[in-house]
This record gives structure tokens, C-alpha cells and sequence, in this order.
């Protein structure tokens, strides 16, 4: 909170993972809401998980699953579900790449616009690169990066970029850094087609 300027900012990001002998699964919530007194609140809300289903071939199924909002973008909620073929293109013991291809159905609840739902089905294309490293410096790293051109929609497609980064400056004390960027390049009437920001704090481990 600043007082000079009457602004309200808040976030939260939680990224977990479980993993099996030949399931593993994901889930990523991030929340940045601000306010101040001379506009209307903006929410930006994300709920992302995976499920995959590994096996011993390279490639595997992985189930794709989002819920959010975004004022920016003019979007109430956004309800987006598929699958996907997806493989490790490198996994070891600090890092991991994975590329992905398969199709999703879009269904959306719109700010202002005639049709308050609207439904689509999209290709979707998409990579995840992890890091994970223990001894000093400690490093942490969780990007994704999810494009959907429209399969229903001719010319439309989004996109999003989430990174989230910590890293340890000295013993026990960390610099994180998160940002994220969504495109629609045909939002809601009077939206925007561009949201994006960047978050930083400092932290310790006891």
C-alpha cells in the first residue's frame, strides 16, 4: 500500500508438482490485484495444471487444464481444457524441457461484450523449462510459455509467458522475481490486447 497515491497492490504465487512412477502432476496459482481510488480494481487471477501420463516411450499424453481471469484483457473467466502429446527434450538433475502440440476448447465469459459466453476450440502449442539446483548458489526456476492459435476463429490467437525465479544472493537470502505476459489479438470490445507485469521480493530461509 502507498499512502501518496491511495494504490492497493497484492500478489501470490504458488507452483507445486507431484510425481509418481509414471504420473506426474502440476499446479500453478498466481493472483496480482490492484486498486486506487480514482479507477476500478483490476484482478488478474490464474489457475494452471497438467497431468501426464508418462510411459517408456519418449513421447507421452499430457492433459491440459486453466481457469482465469483478467480484467486487462476484459475477460470475466476463461475455462480452457484439452490434451496434448508432449516429450522431454532434456531431464536431469537440475533441469527440464518439455515441448508439447495438441488442441483445447475455449470457453469464455466476456466484460461488456454482446454474447456474454463464447466458445472456440484452439490448437495449442507450448514449452516448460524448470530449473532446480541445491547447492550454493541455490537456483529455482519455473517458465512456461502457451500459444493457441484458433482452430473455429480464423486469425485469432493468444498466448501466454509465465517465469518465476529465485535465487540466492547469499547464505539464506534470496531474490525472487516473477513475471507474466498474456496476448488475445481479438479481446472483448474496449479491451486490451496486451497485459503484462513483473514482481520482486526478497526473502530468508530459517
Amino acid at each position: 500500500y502507498t499512502k501518496s497515491t491511495g494504490i492497493h497492490t497484492g500478489s501470490i504465487n504458488i507452483s507445486s508438482a507431484y510425481q509418481a512412477e509414471t504420473l506426474k502432476a502440476t499446479l500453478d496459482i498466481s493472483l496480482l490485484e490492484t486498486s486506487r481510488p480514482d479507477t476500478e480494481k483490476s484482478v488478474r487471477e490464474n489457475l494452471t495444471s497438467t497431468v501426464q501420463f508418462e510411459r517408456d516411450r519418449p513421447s507421452f499424453l499430457m492433459l491440459l487444464n486453466s481457469l482465469e481471469r483478467n480484467d486487462e484483457l476484459g475477460i470475466d473467466a476463461r475455462l480452457t481444457s484439452g490434451a496434448a502429446i508432449a516429450r522431454y527434450y532434456r531431464q536431469d538433475q537440475d533441469s527440464e524441457i518439455l515441448l508439447l502440440a495438441g488442441a483445447v476448447a475455449n470457453q469464455e465469459w466476456t466484460e461488456g461484450a454482446e454474447e456474454d459466453t463464447q466458445q472456440s476450440l484452439e490448437a495449442a502449442l507450448g514449452g516448460q523449462w524448470r530449473i532446480f539446483r541445491f547447492n550454493d548458489p541455490e537456483v529455482s526456476l519455473s517458465s512456461s510459455l502457451y500459444l493457441y492459435p484458433s482452430i473455429t476463429e480464423a486469425g485469432r490467437w493468444r498466448g501466454n509467458l509465465d517465469v518465476s525465479l529465485r535465487r540466492e544472493i547469499i547464505s539464506d537470502l534470496f531474490f525472487d522475481i516473477s513475471l507474466y505476459e498474456s496476448y488475445d489479438s481479438d479481446p472483448p470490445s474496449g479491451a486490451e490486447t496486451t497485459d503484462y507485469g513483473i514482481v520482486t521480493s526478497l526473502g530468508y530461509k530459517f
